[in-house]
């Protein structure tokens, strides 16, 4: 049994929908992409079922035909006092990520820097080559 590779999930549903991969303008090296165990190469038609399918429905990434997008009301509406405070946690893990990478630029300076004085020390130790 080594090497088997474990059965796919299969989605089963009553009617299939037709899902298009566009591609995504930020990687355009990439030619499919899996969504679920449906692979989906670009400008391709293929079926997966409904339920998986509803989940791509207004993605830009994608074309999806014979399903419906979910109503309204099936949808939860967000929360402004949520939505606020997820905005403000965003805005502080930015700040905390412009931080961190400013850190970092000047710990490659200071690495670089003693890279270089260790490589001037080596030359002084070193006899000169006859």
């Amino acid at each position: 049994m080594g090497g088997a590779f474990p059965a796919a999930q299969t989605y089963r549903s009553k009617s299939m929908a037709k899902v298009k991969y566009l591609g995504d303008p930020e990687n355009e090296a990439r030619t499919s992409i899996t969504i679920g165990d449906v692979e989906c190469p670009k400008d391709e038609v293929v079926k997966m079922s409904d339920d998986l399918a509803r989940n791509l429905v207004g993605h830009p990434h994608f074309e999806v035909q014979g399903v419906r997008a979910p109503a309204q009301s099936e949808t939860a509406a967000a929360d402004p006092d949520e939505v606020g405070a997820l905005s403000a946690q965003l805005t502080q893990a930015m700040a905390t990520i412009a931080d961190l990478q400013s850190q970092l630029d000047e710990r490659g300076q200071m690495l670089t820097a003693a890279t270089q004085r260790i490589a001037e020390l080596e030359a002084q130790l070193m006899p000169p080559a006859a």
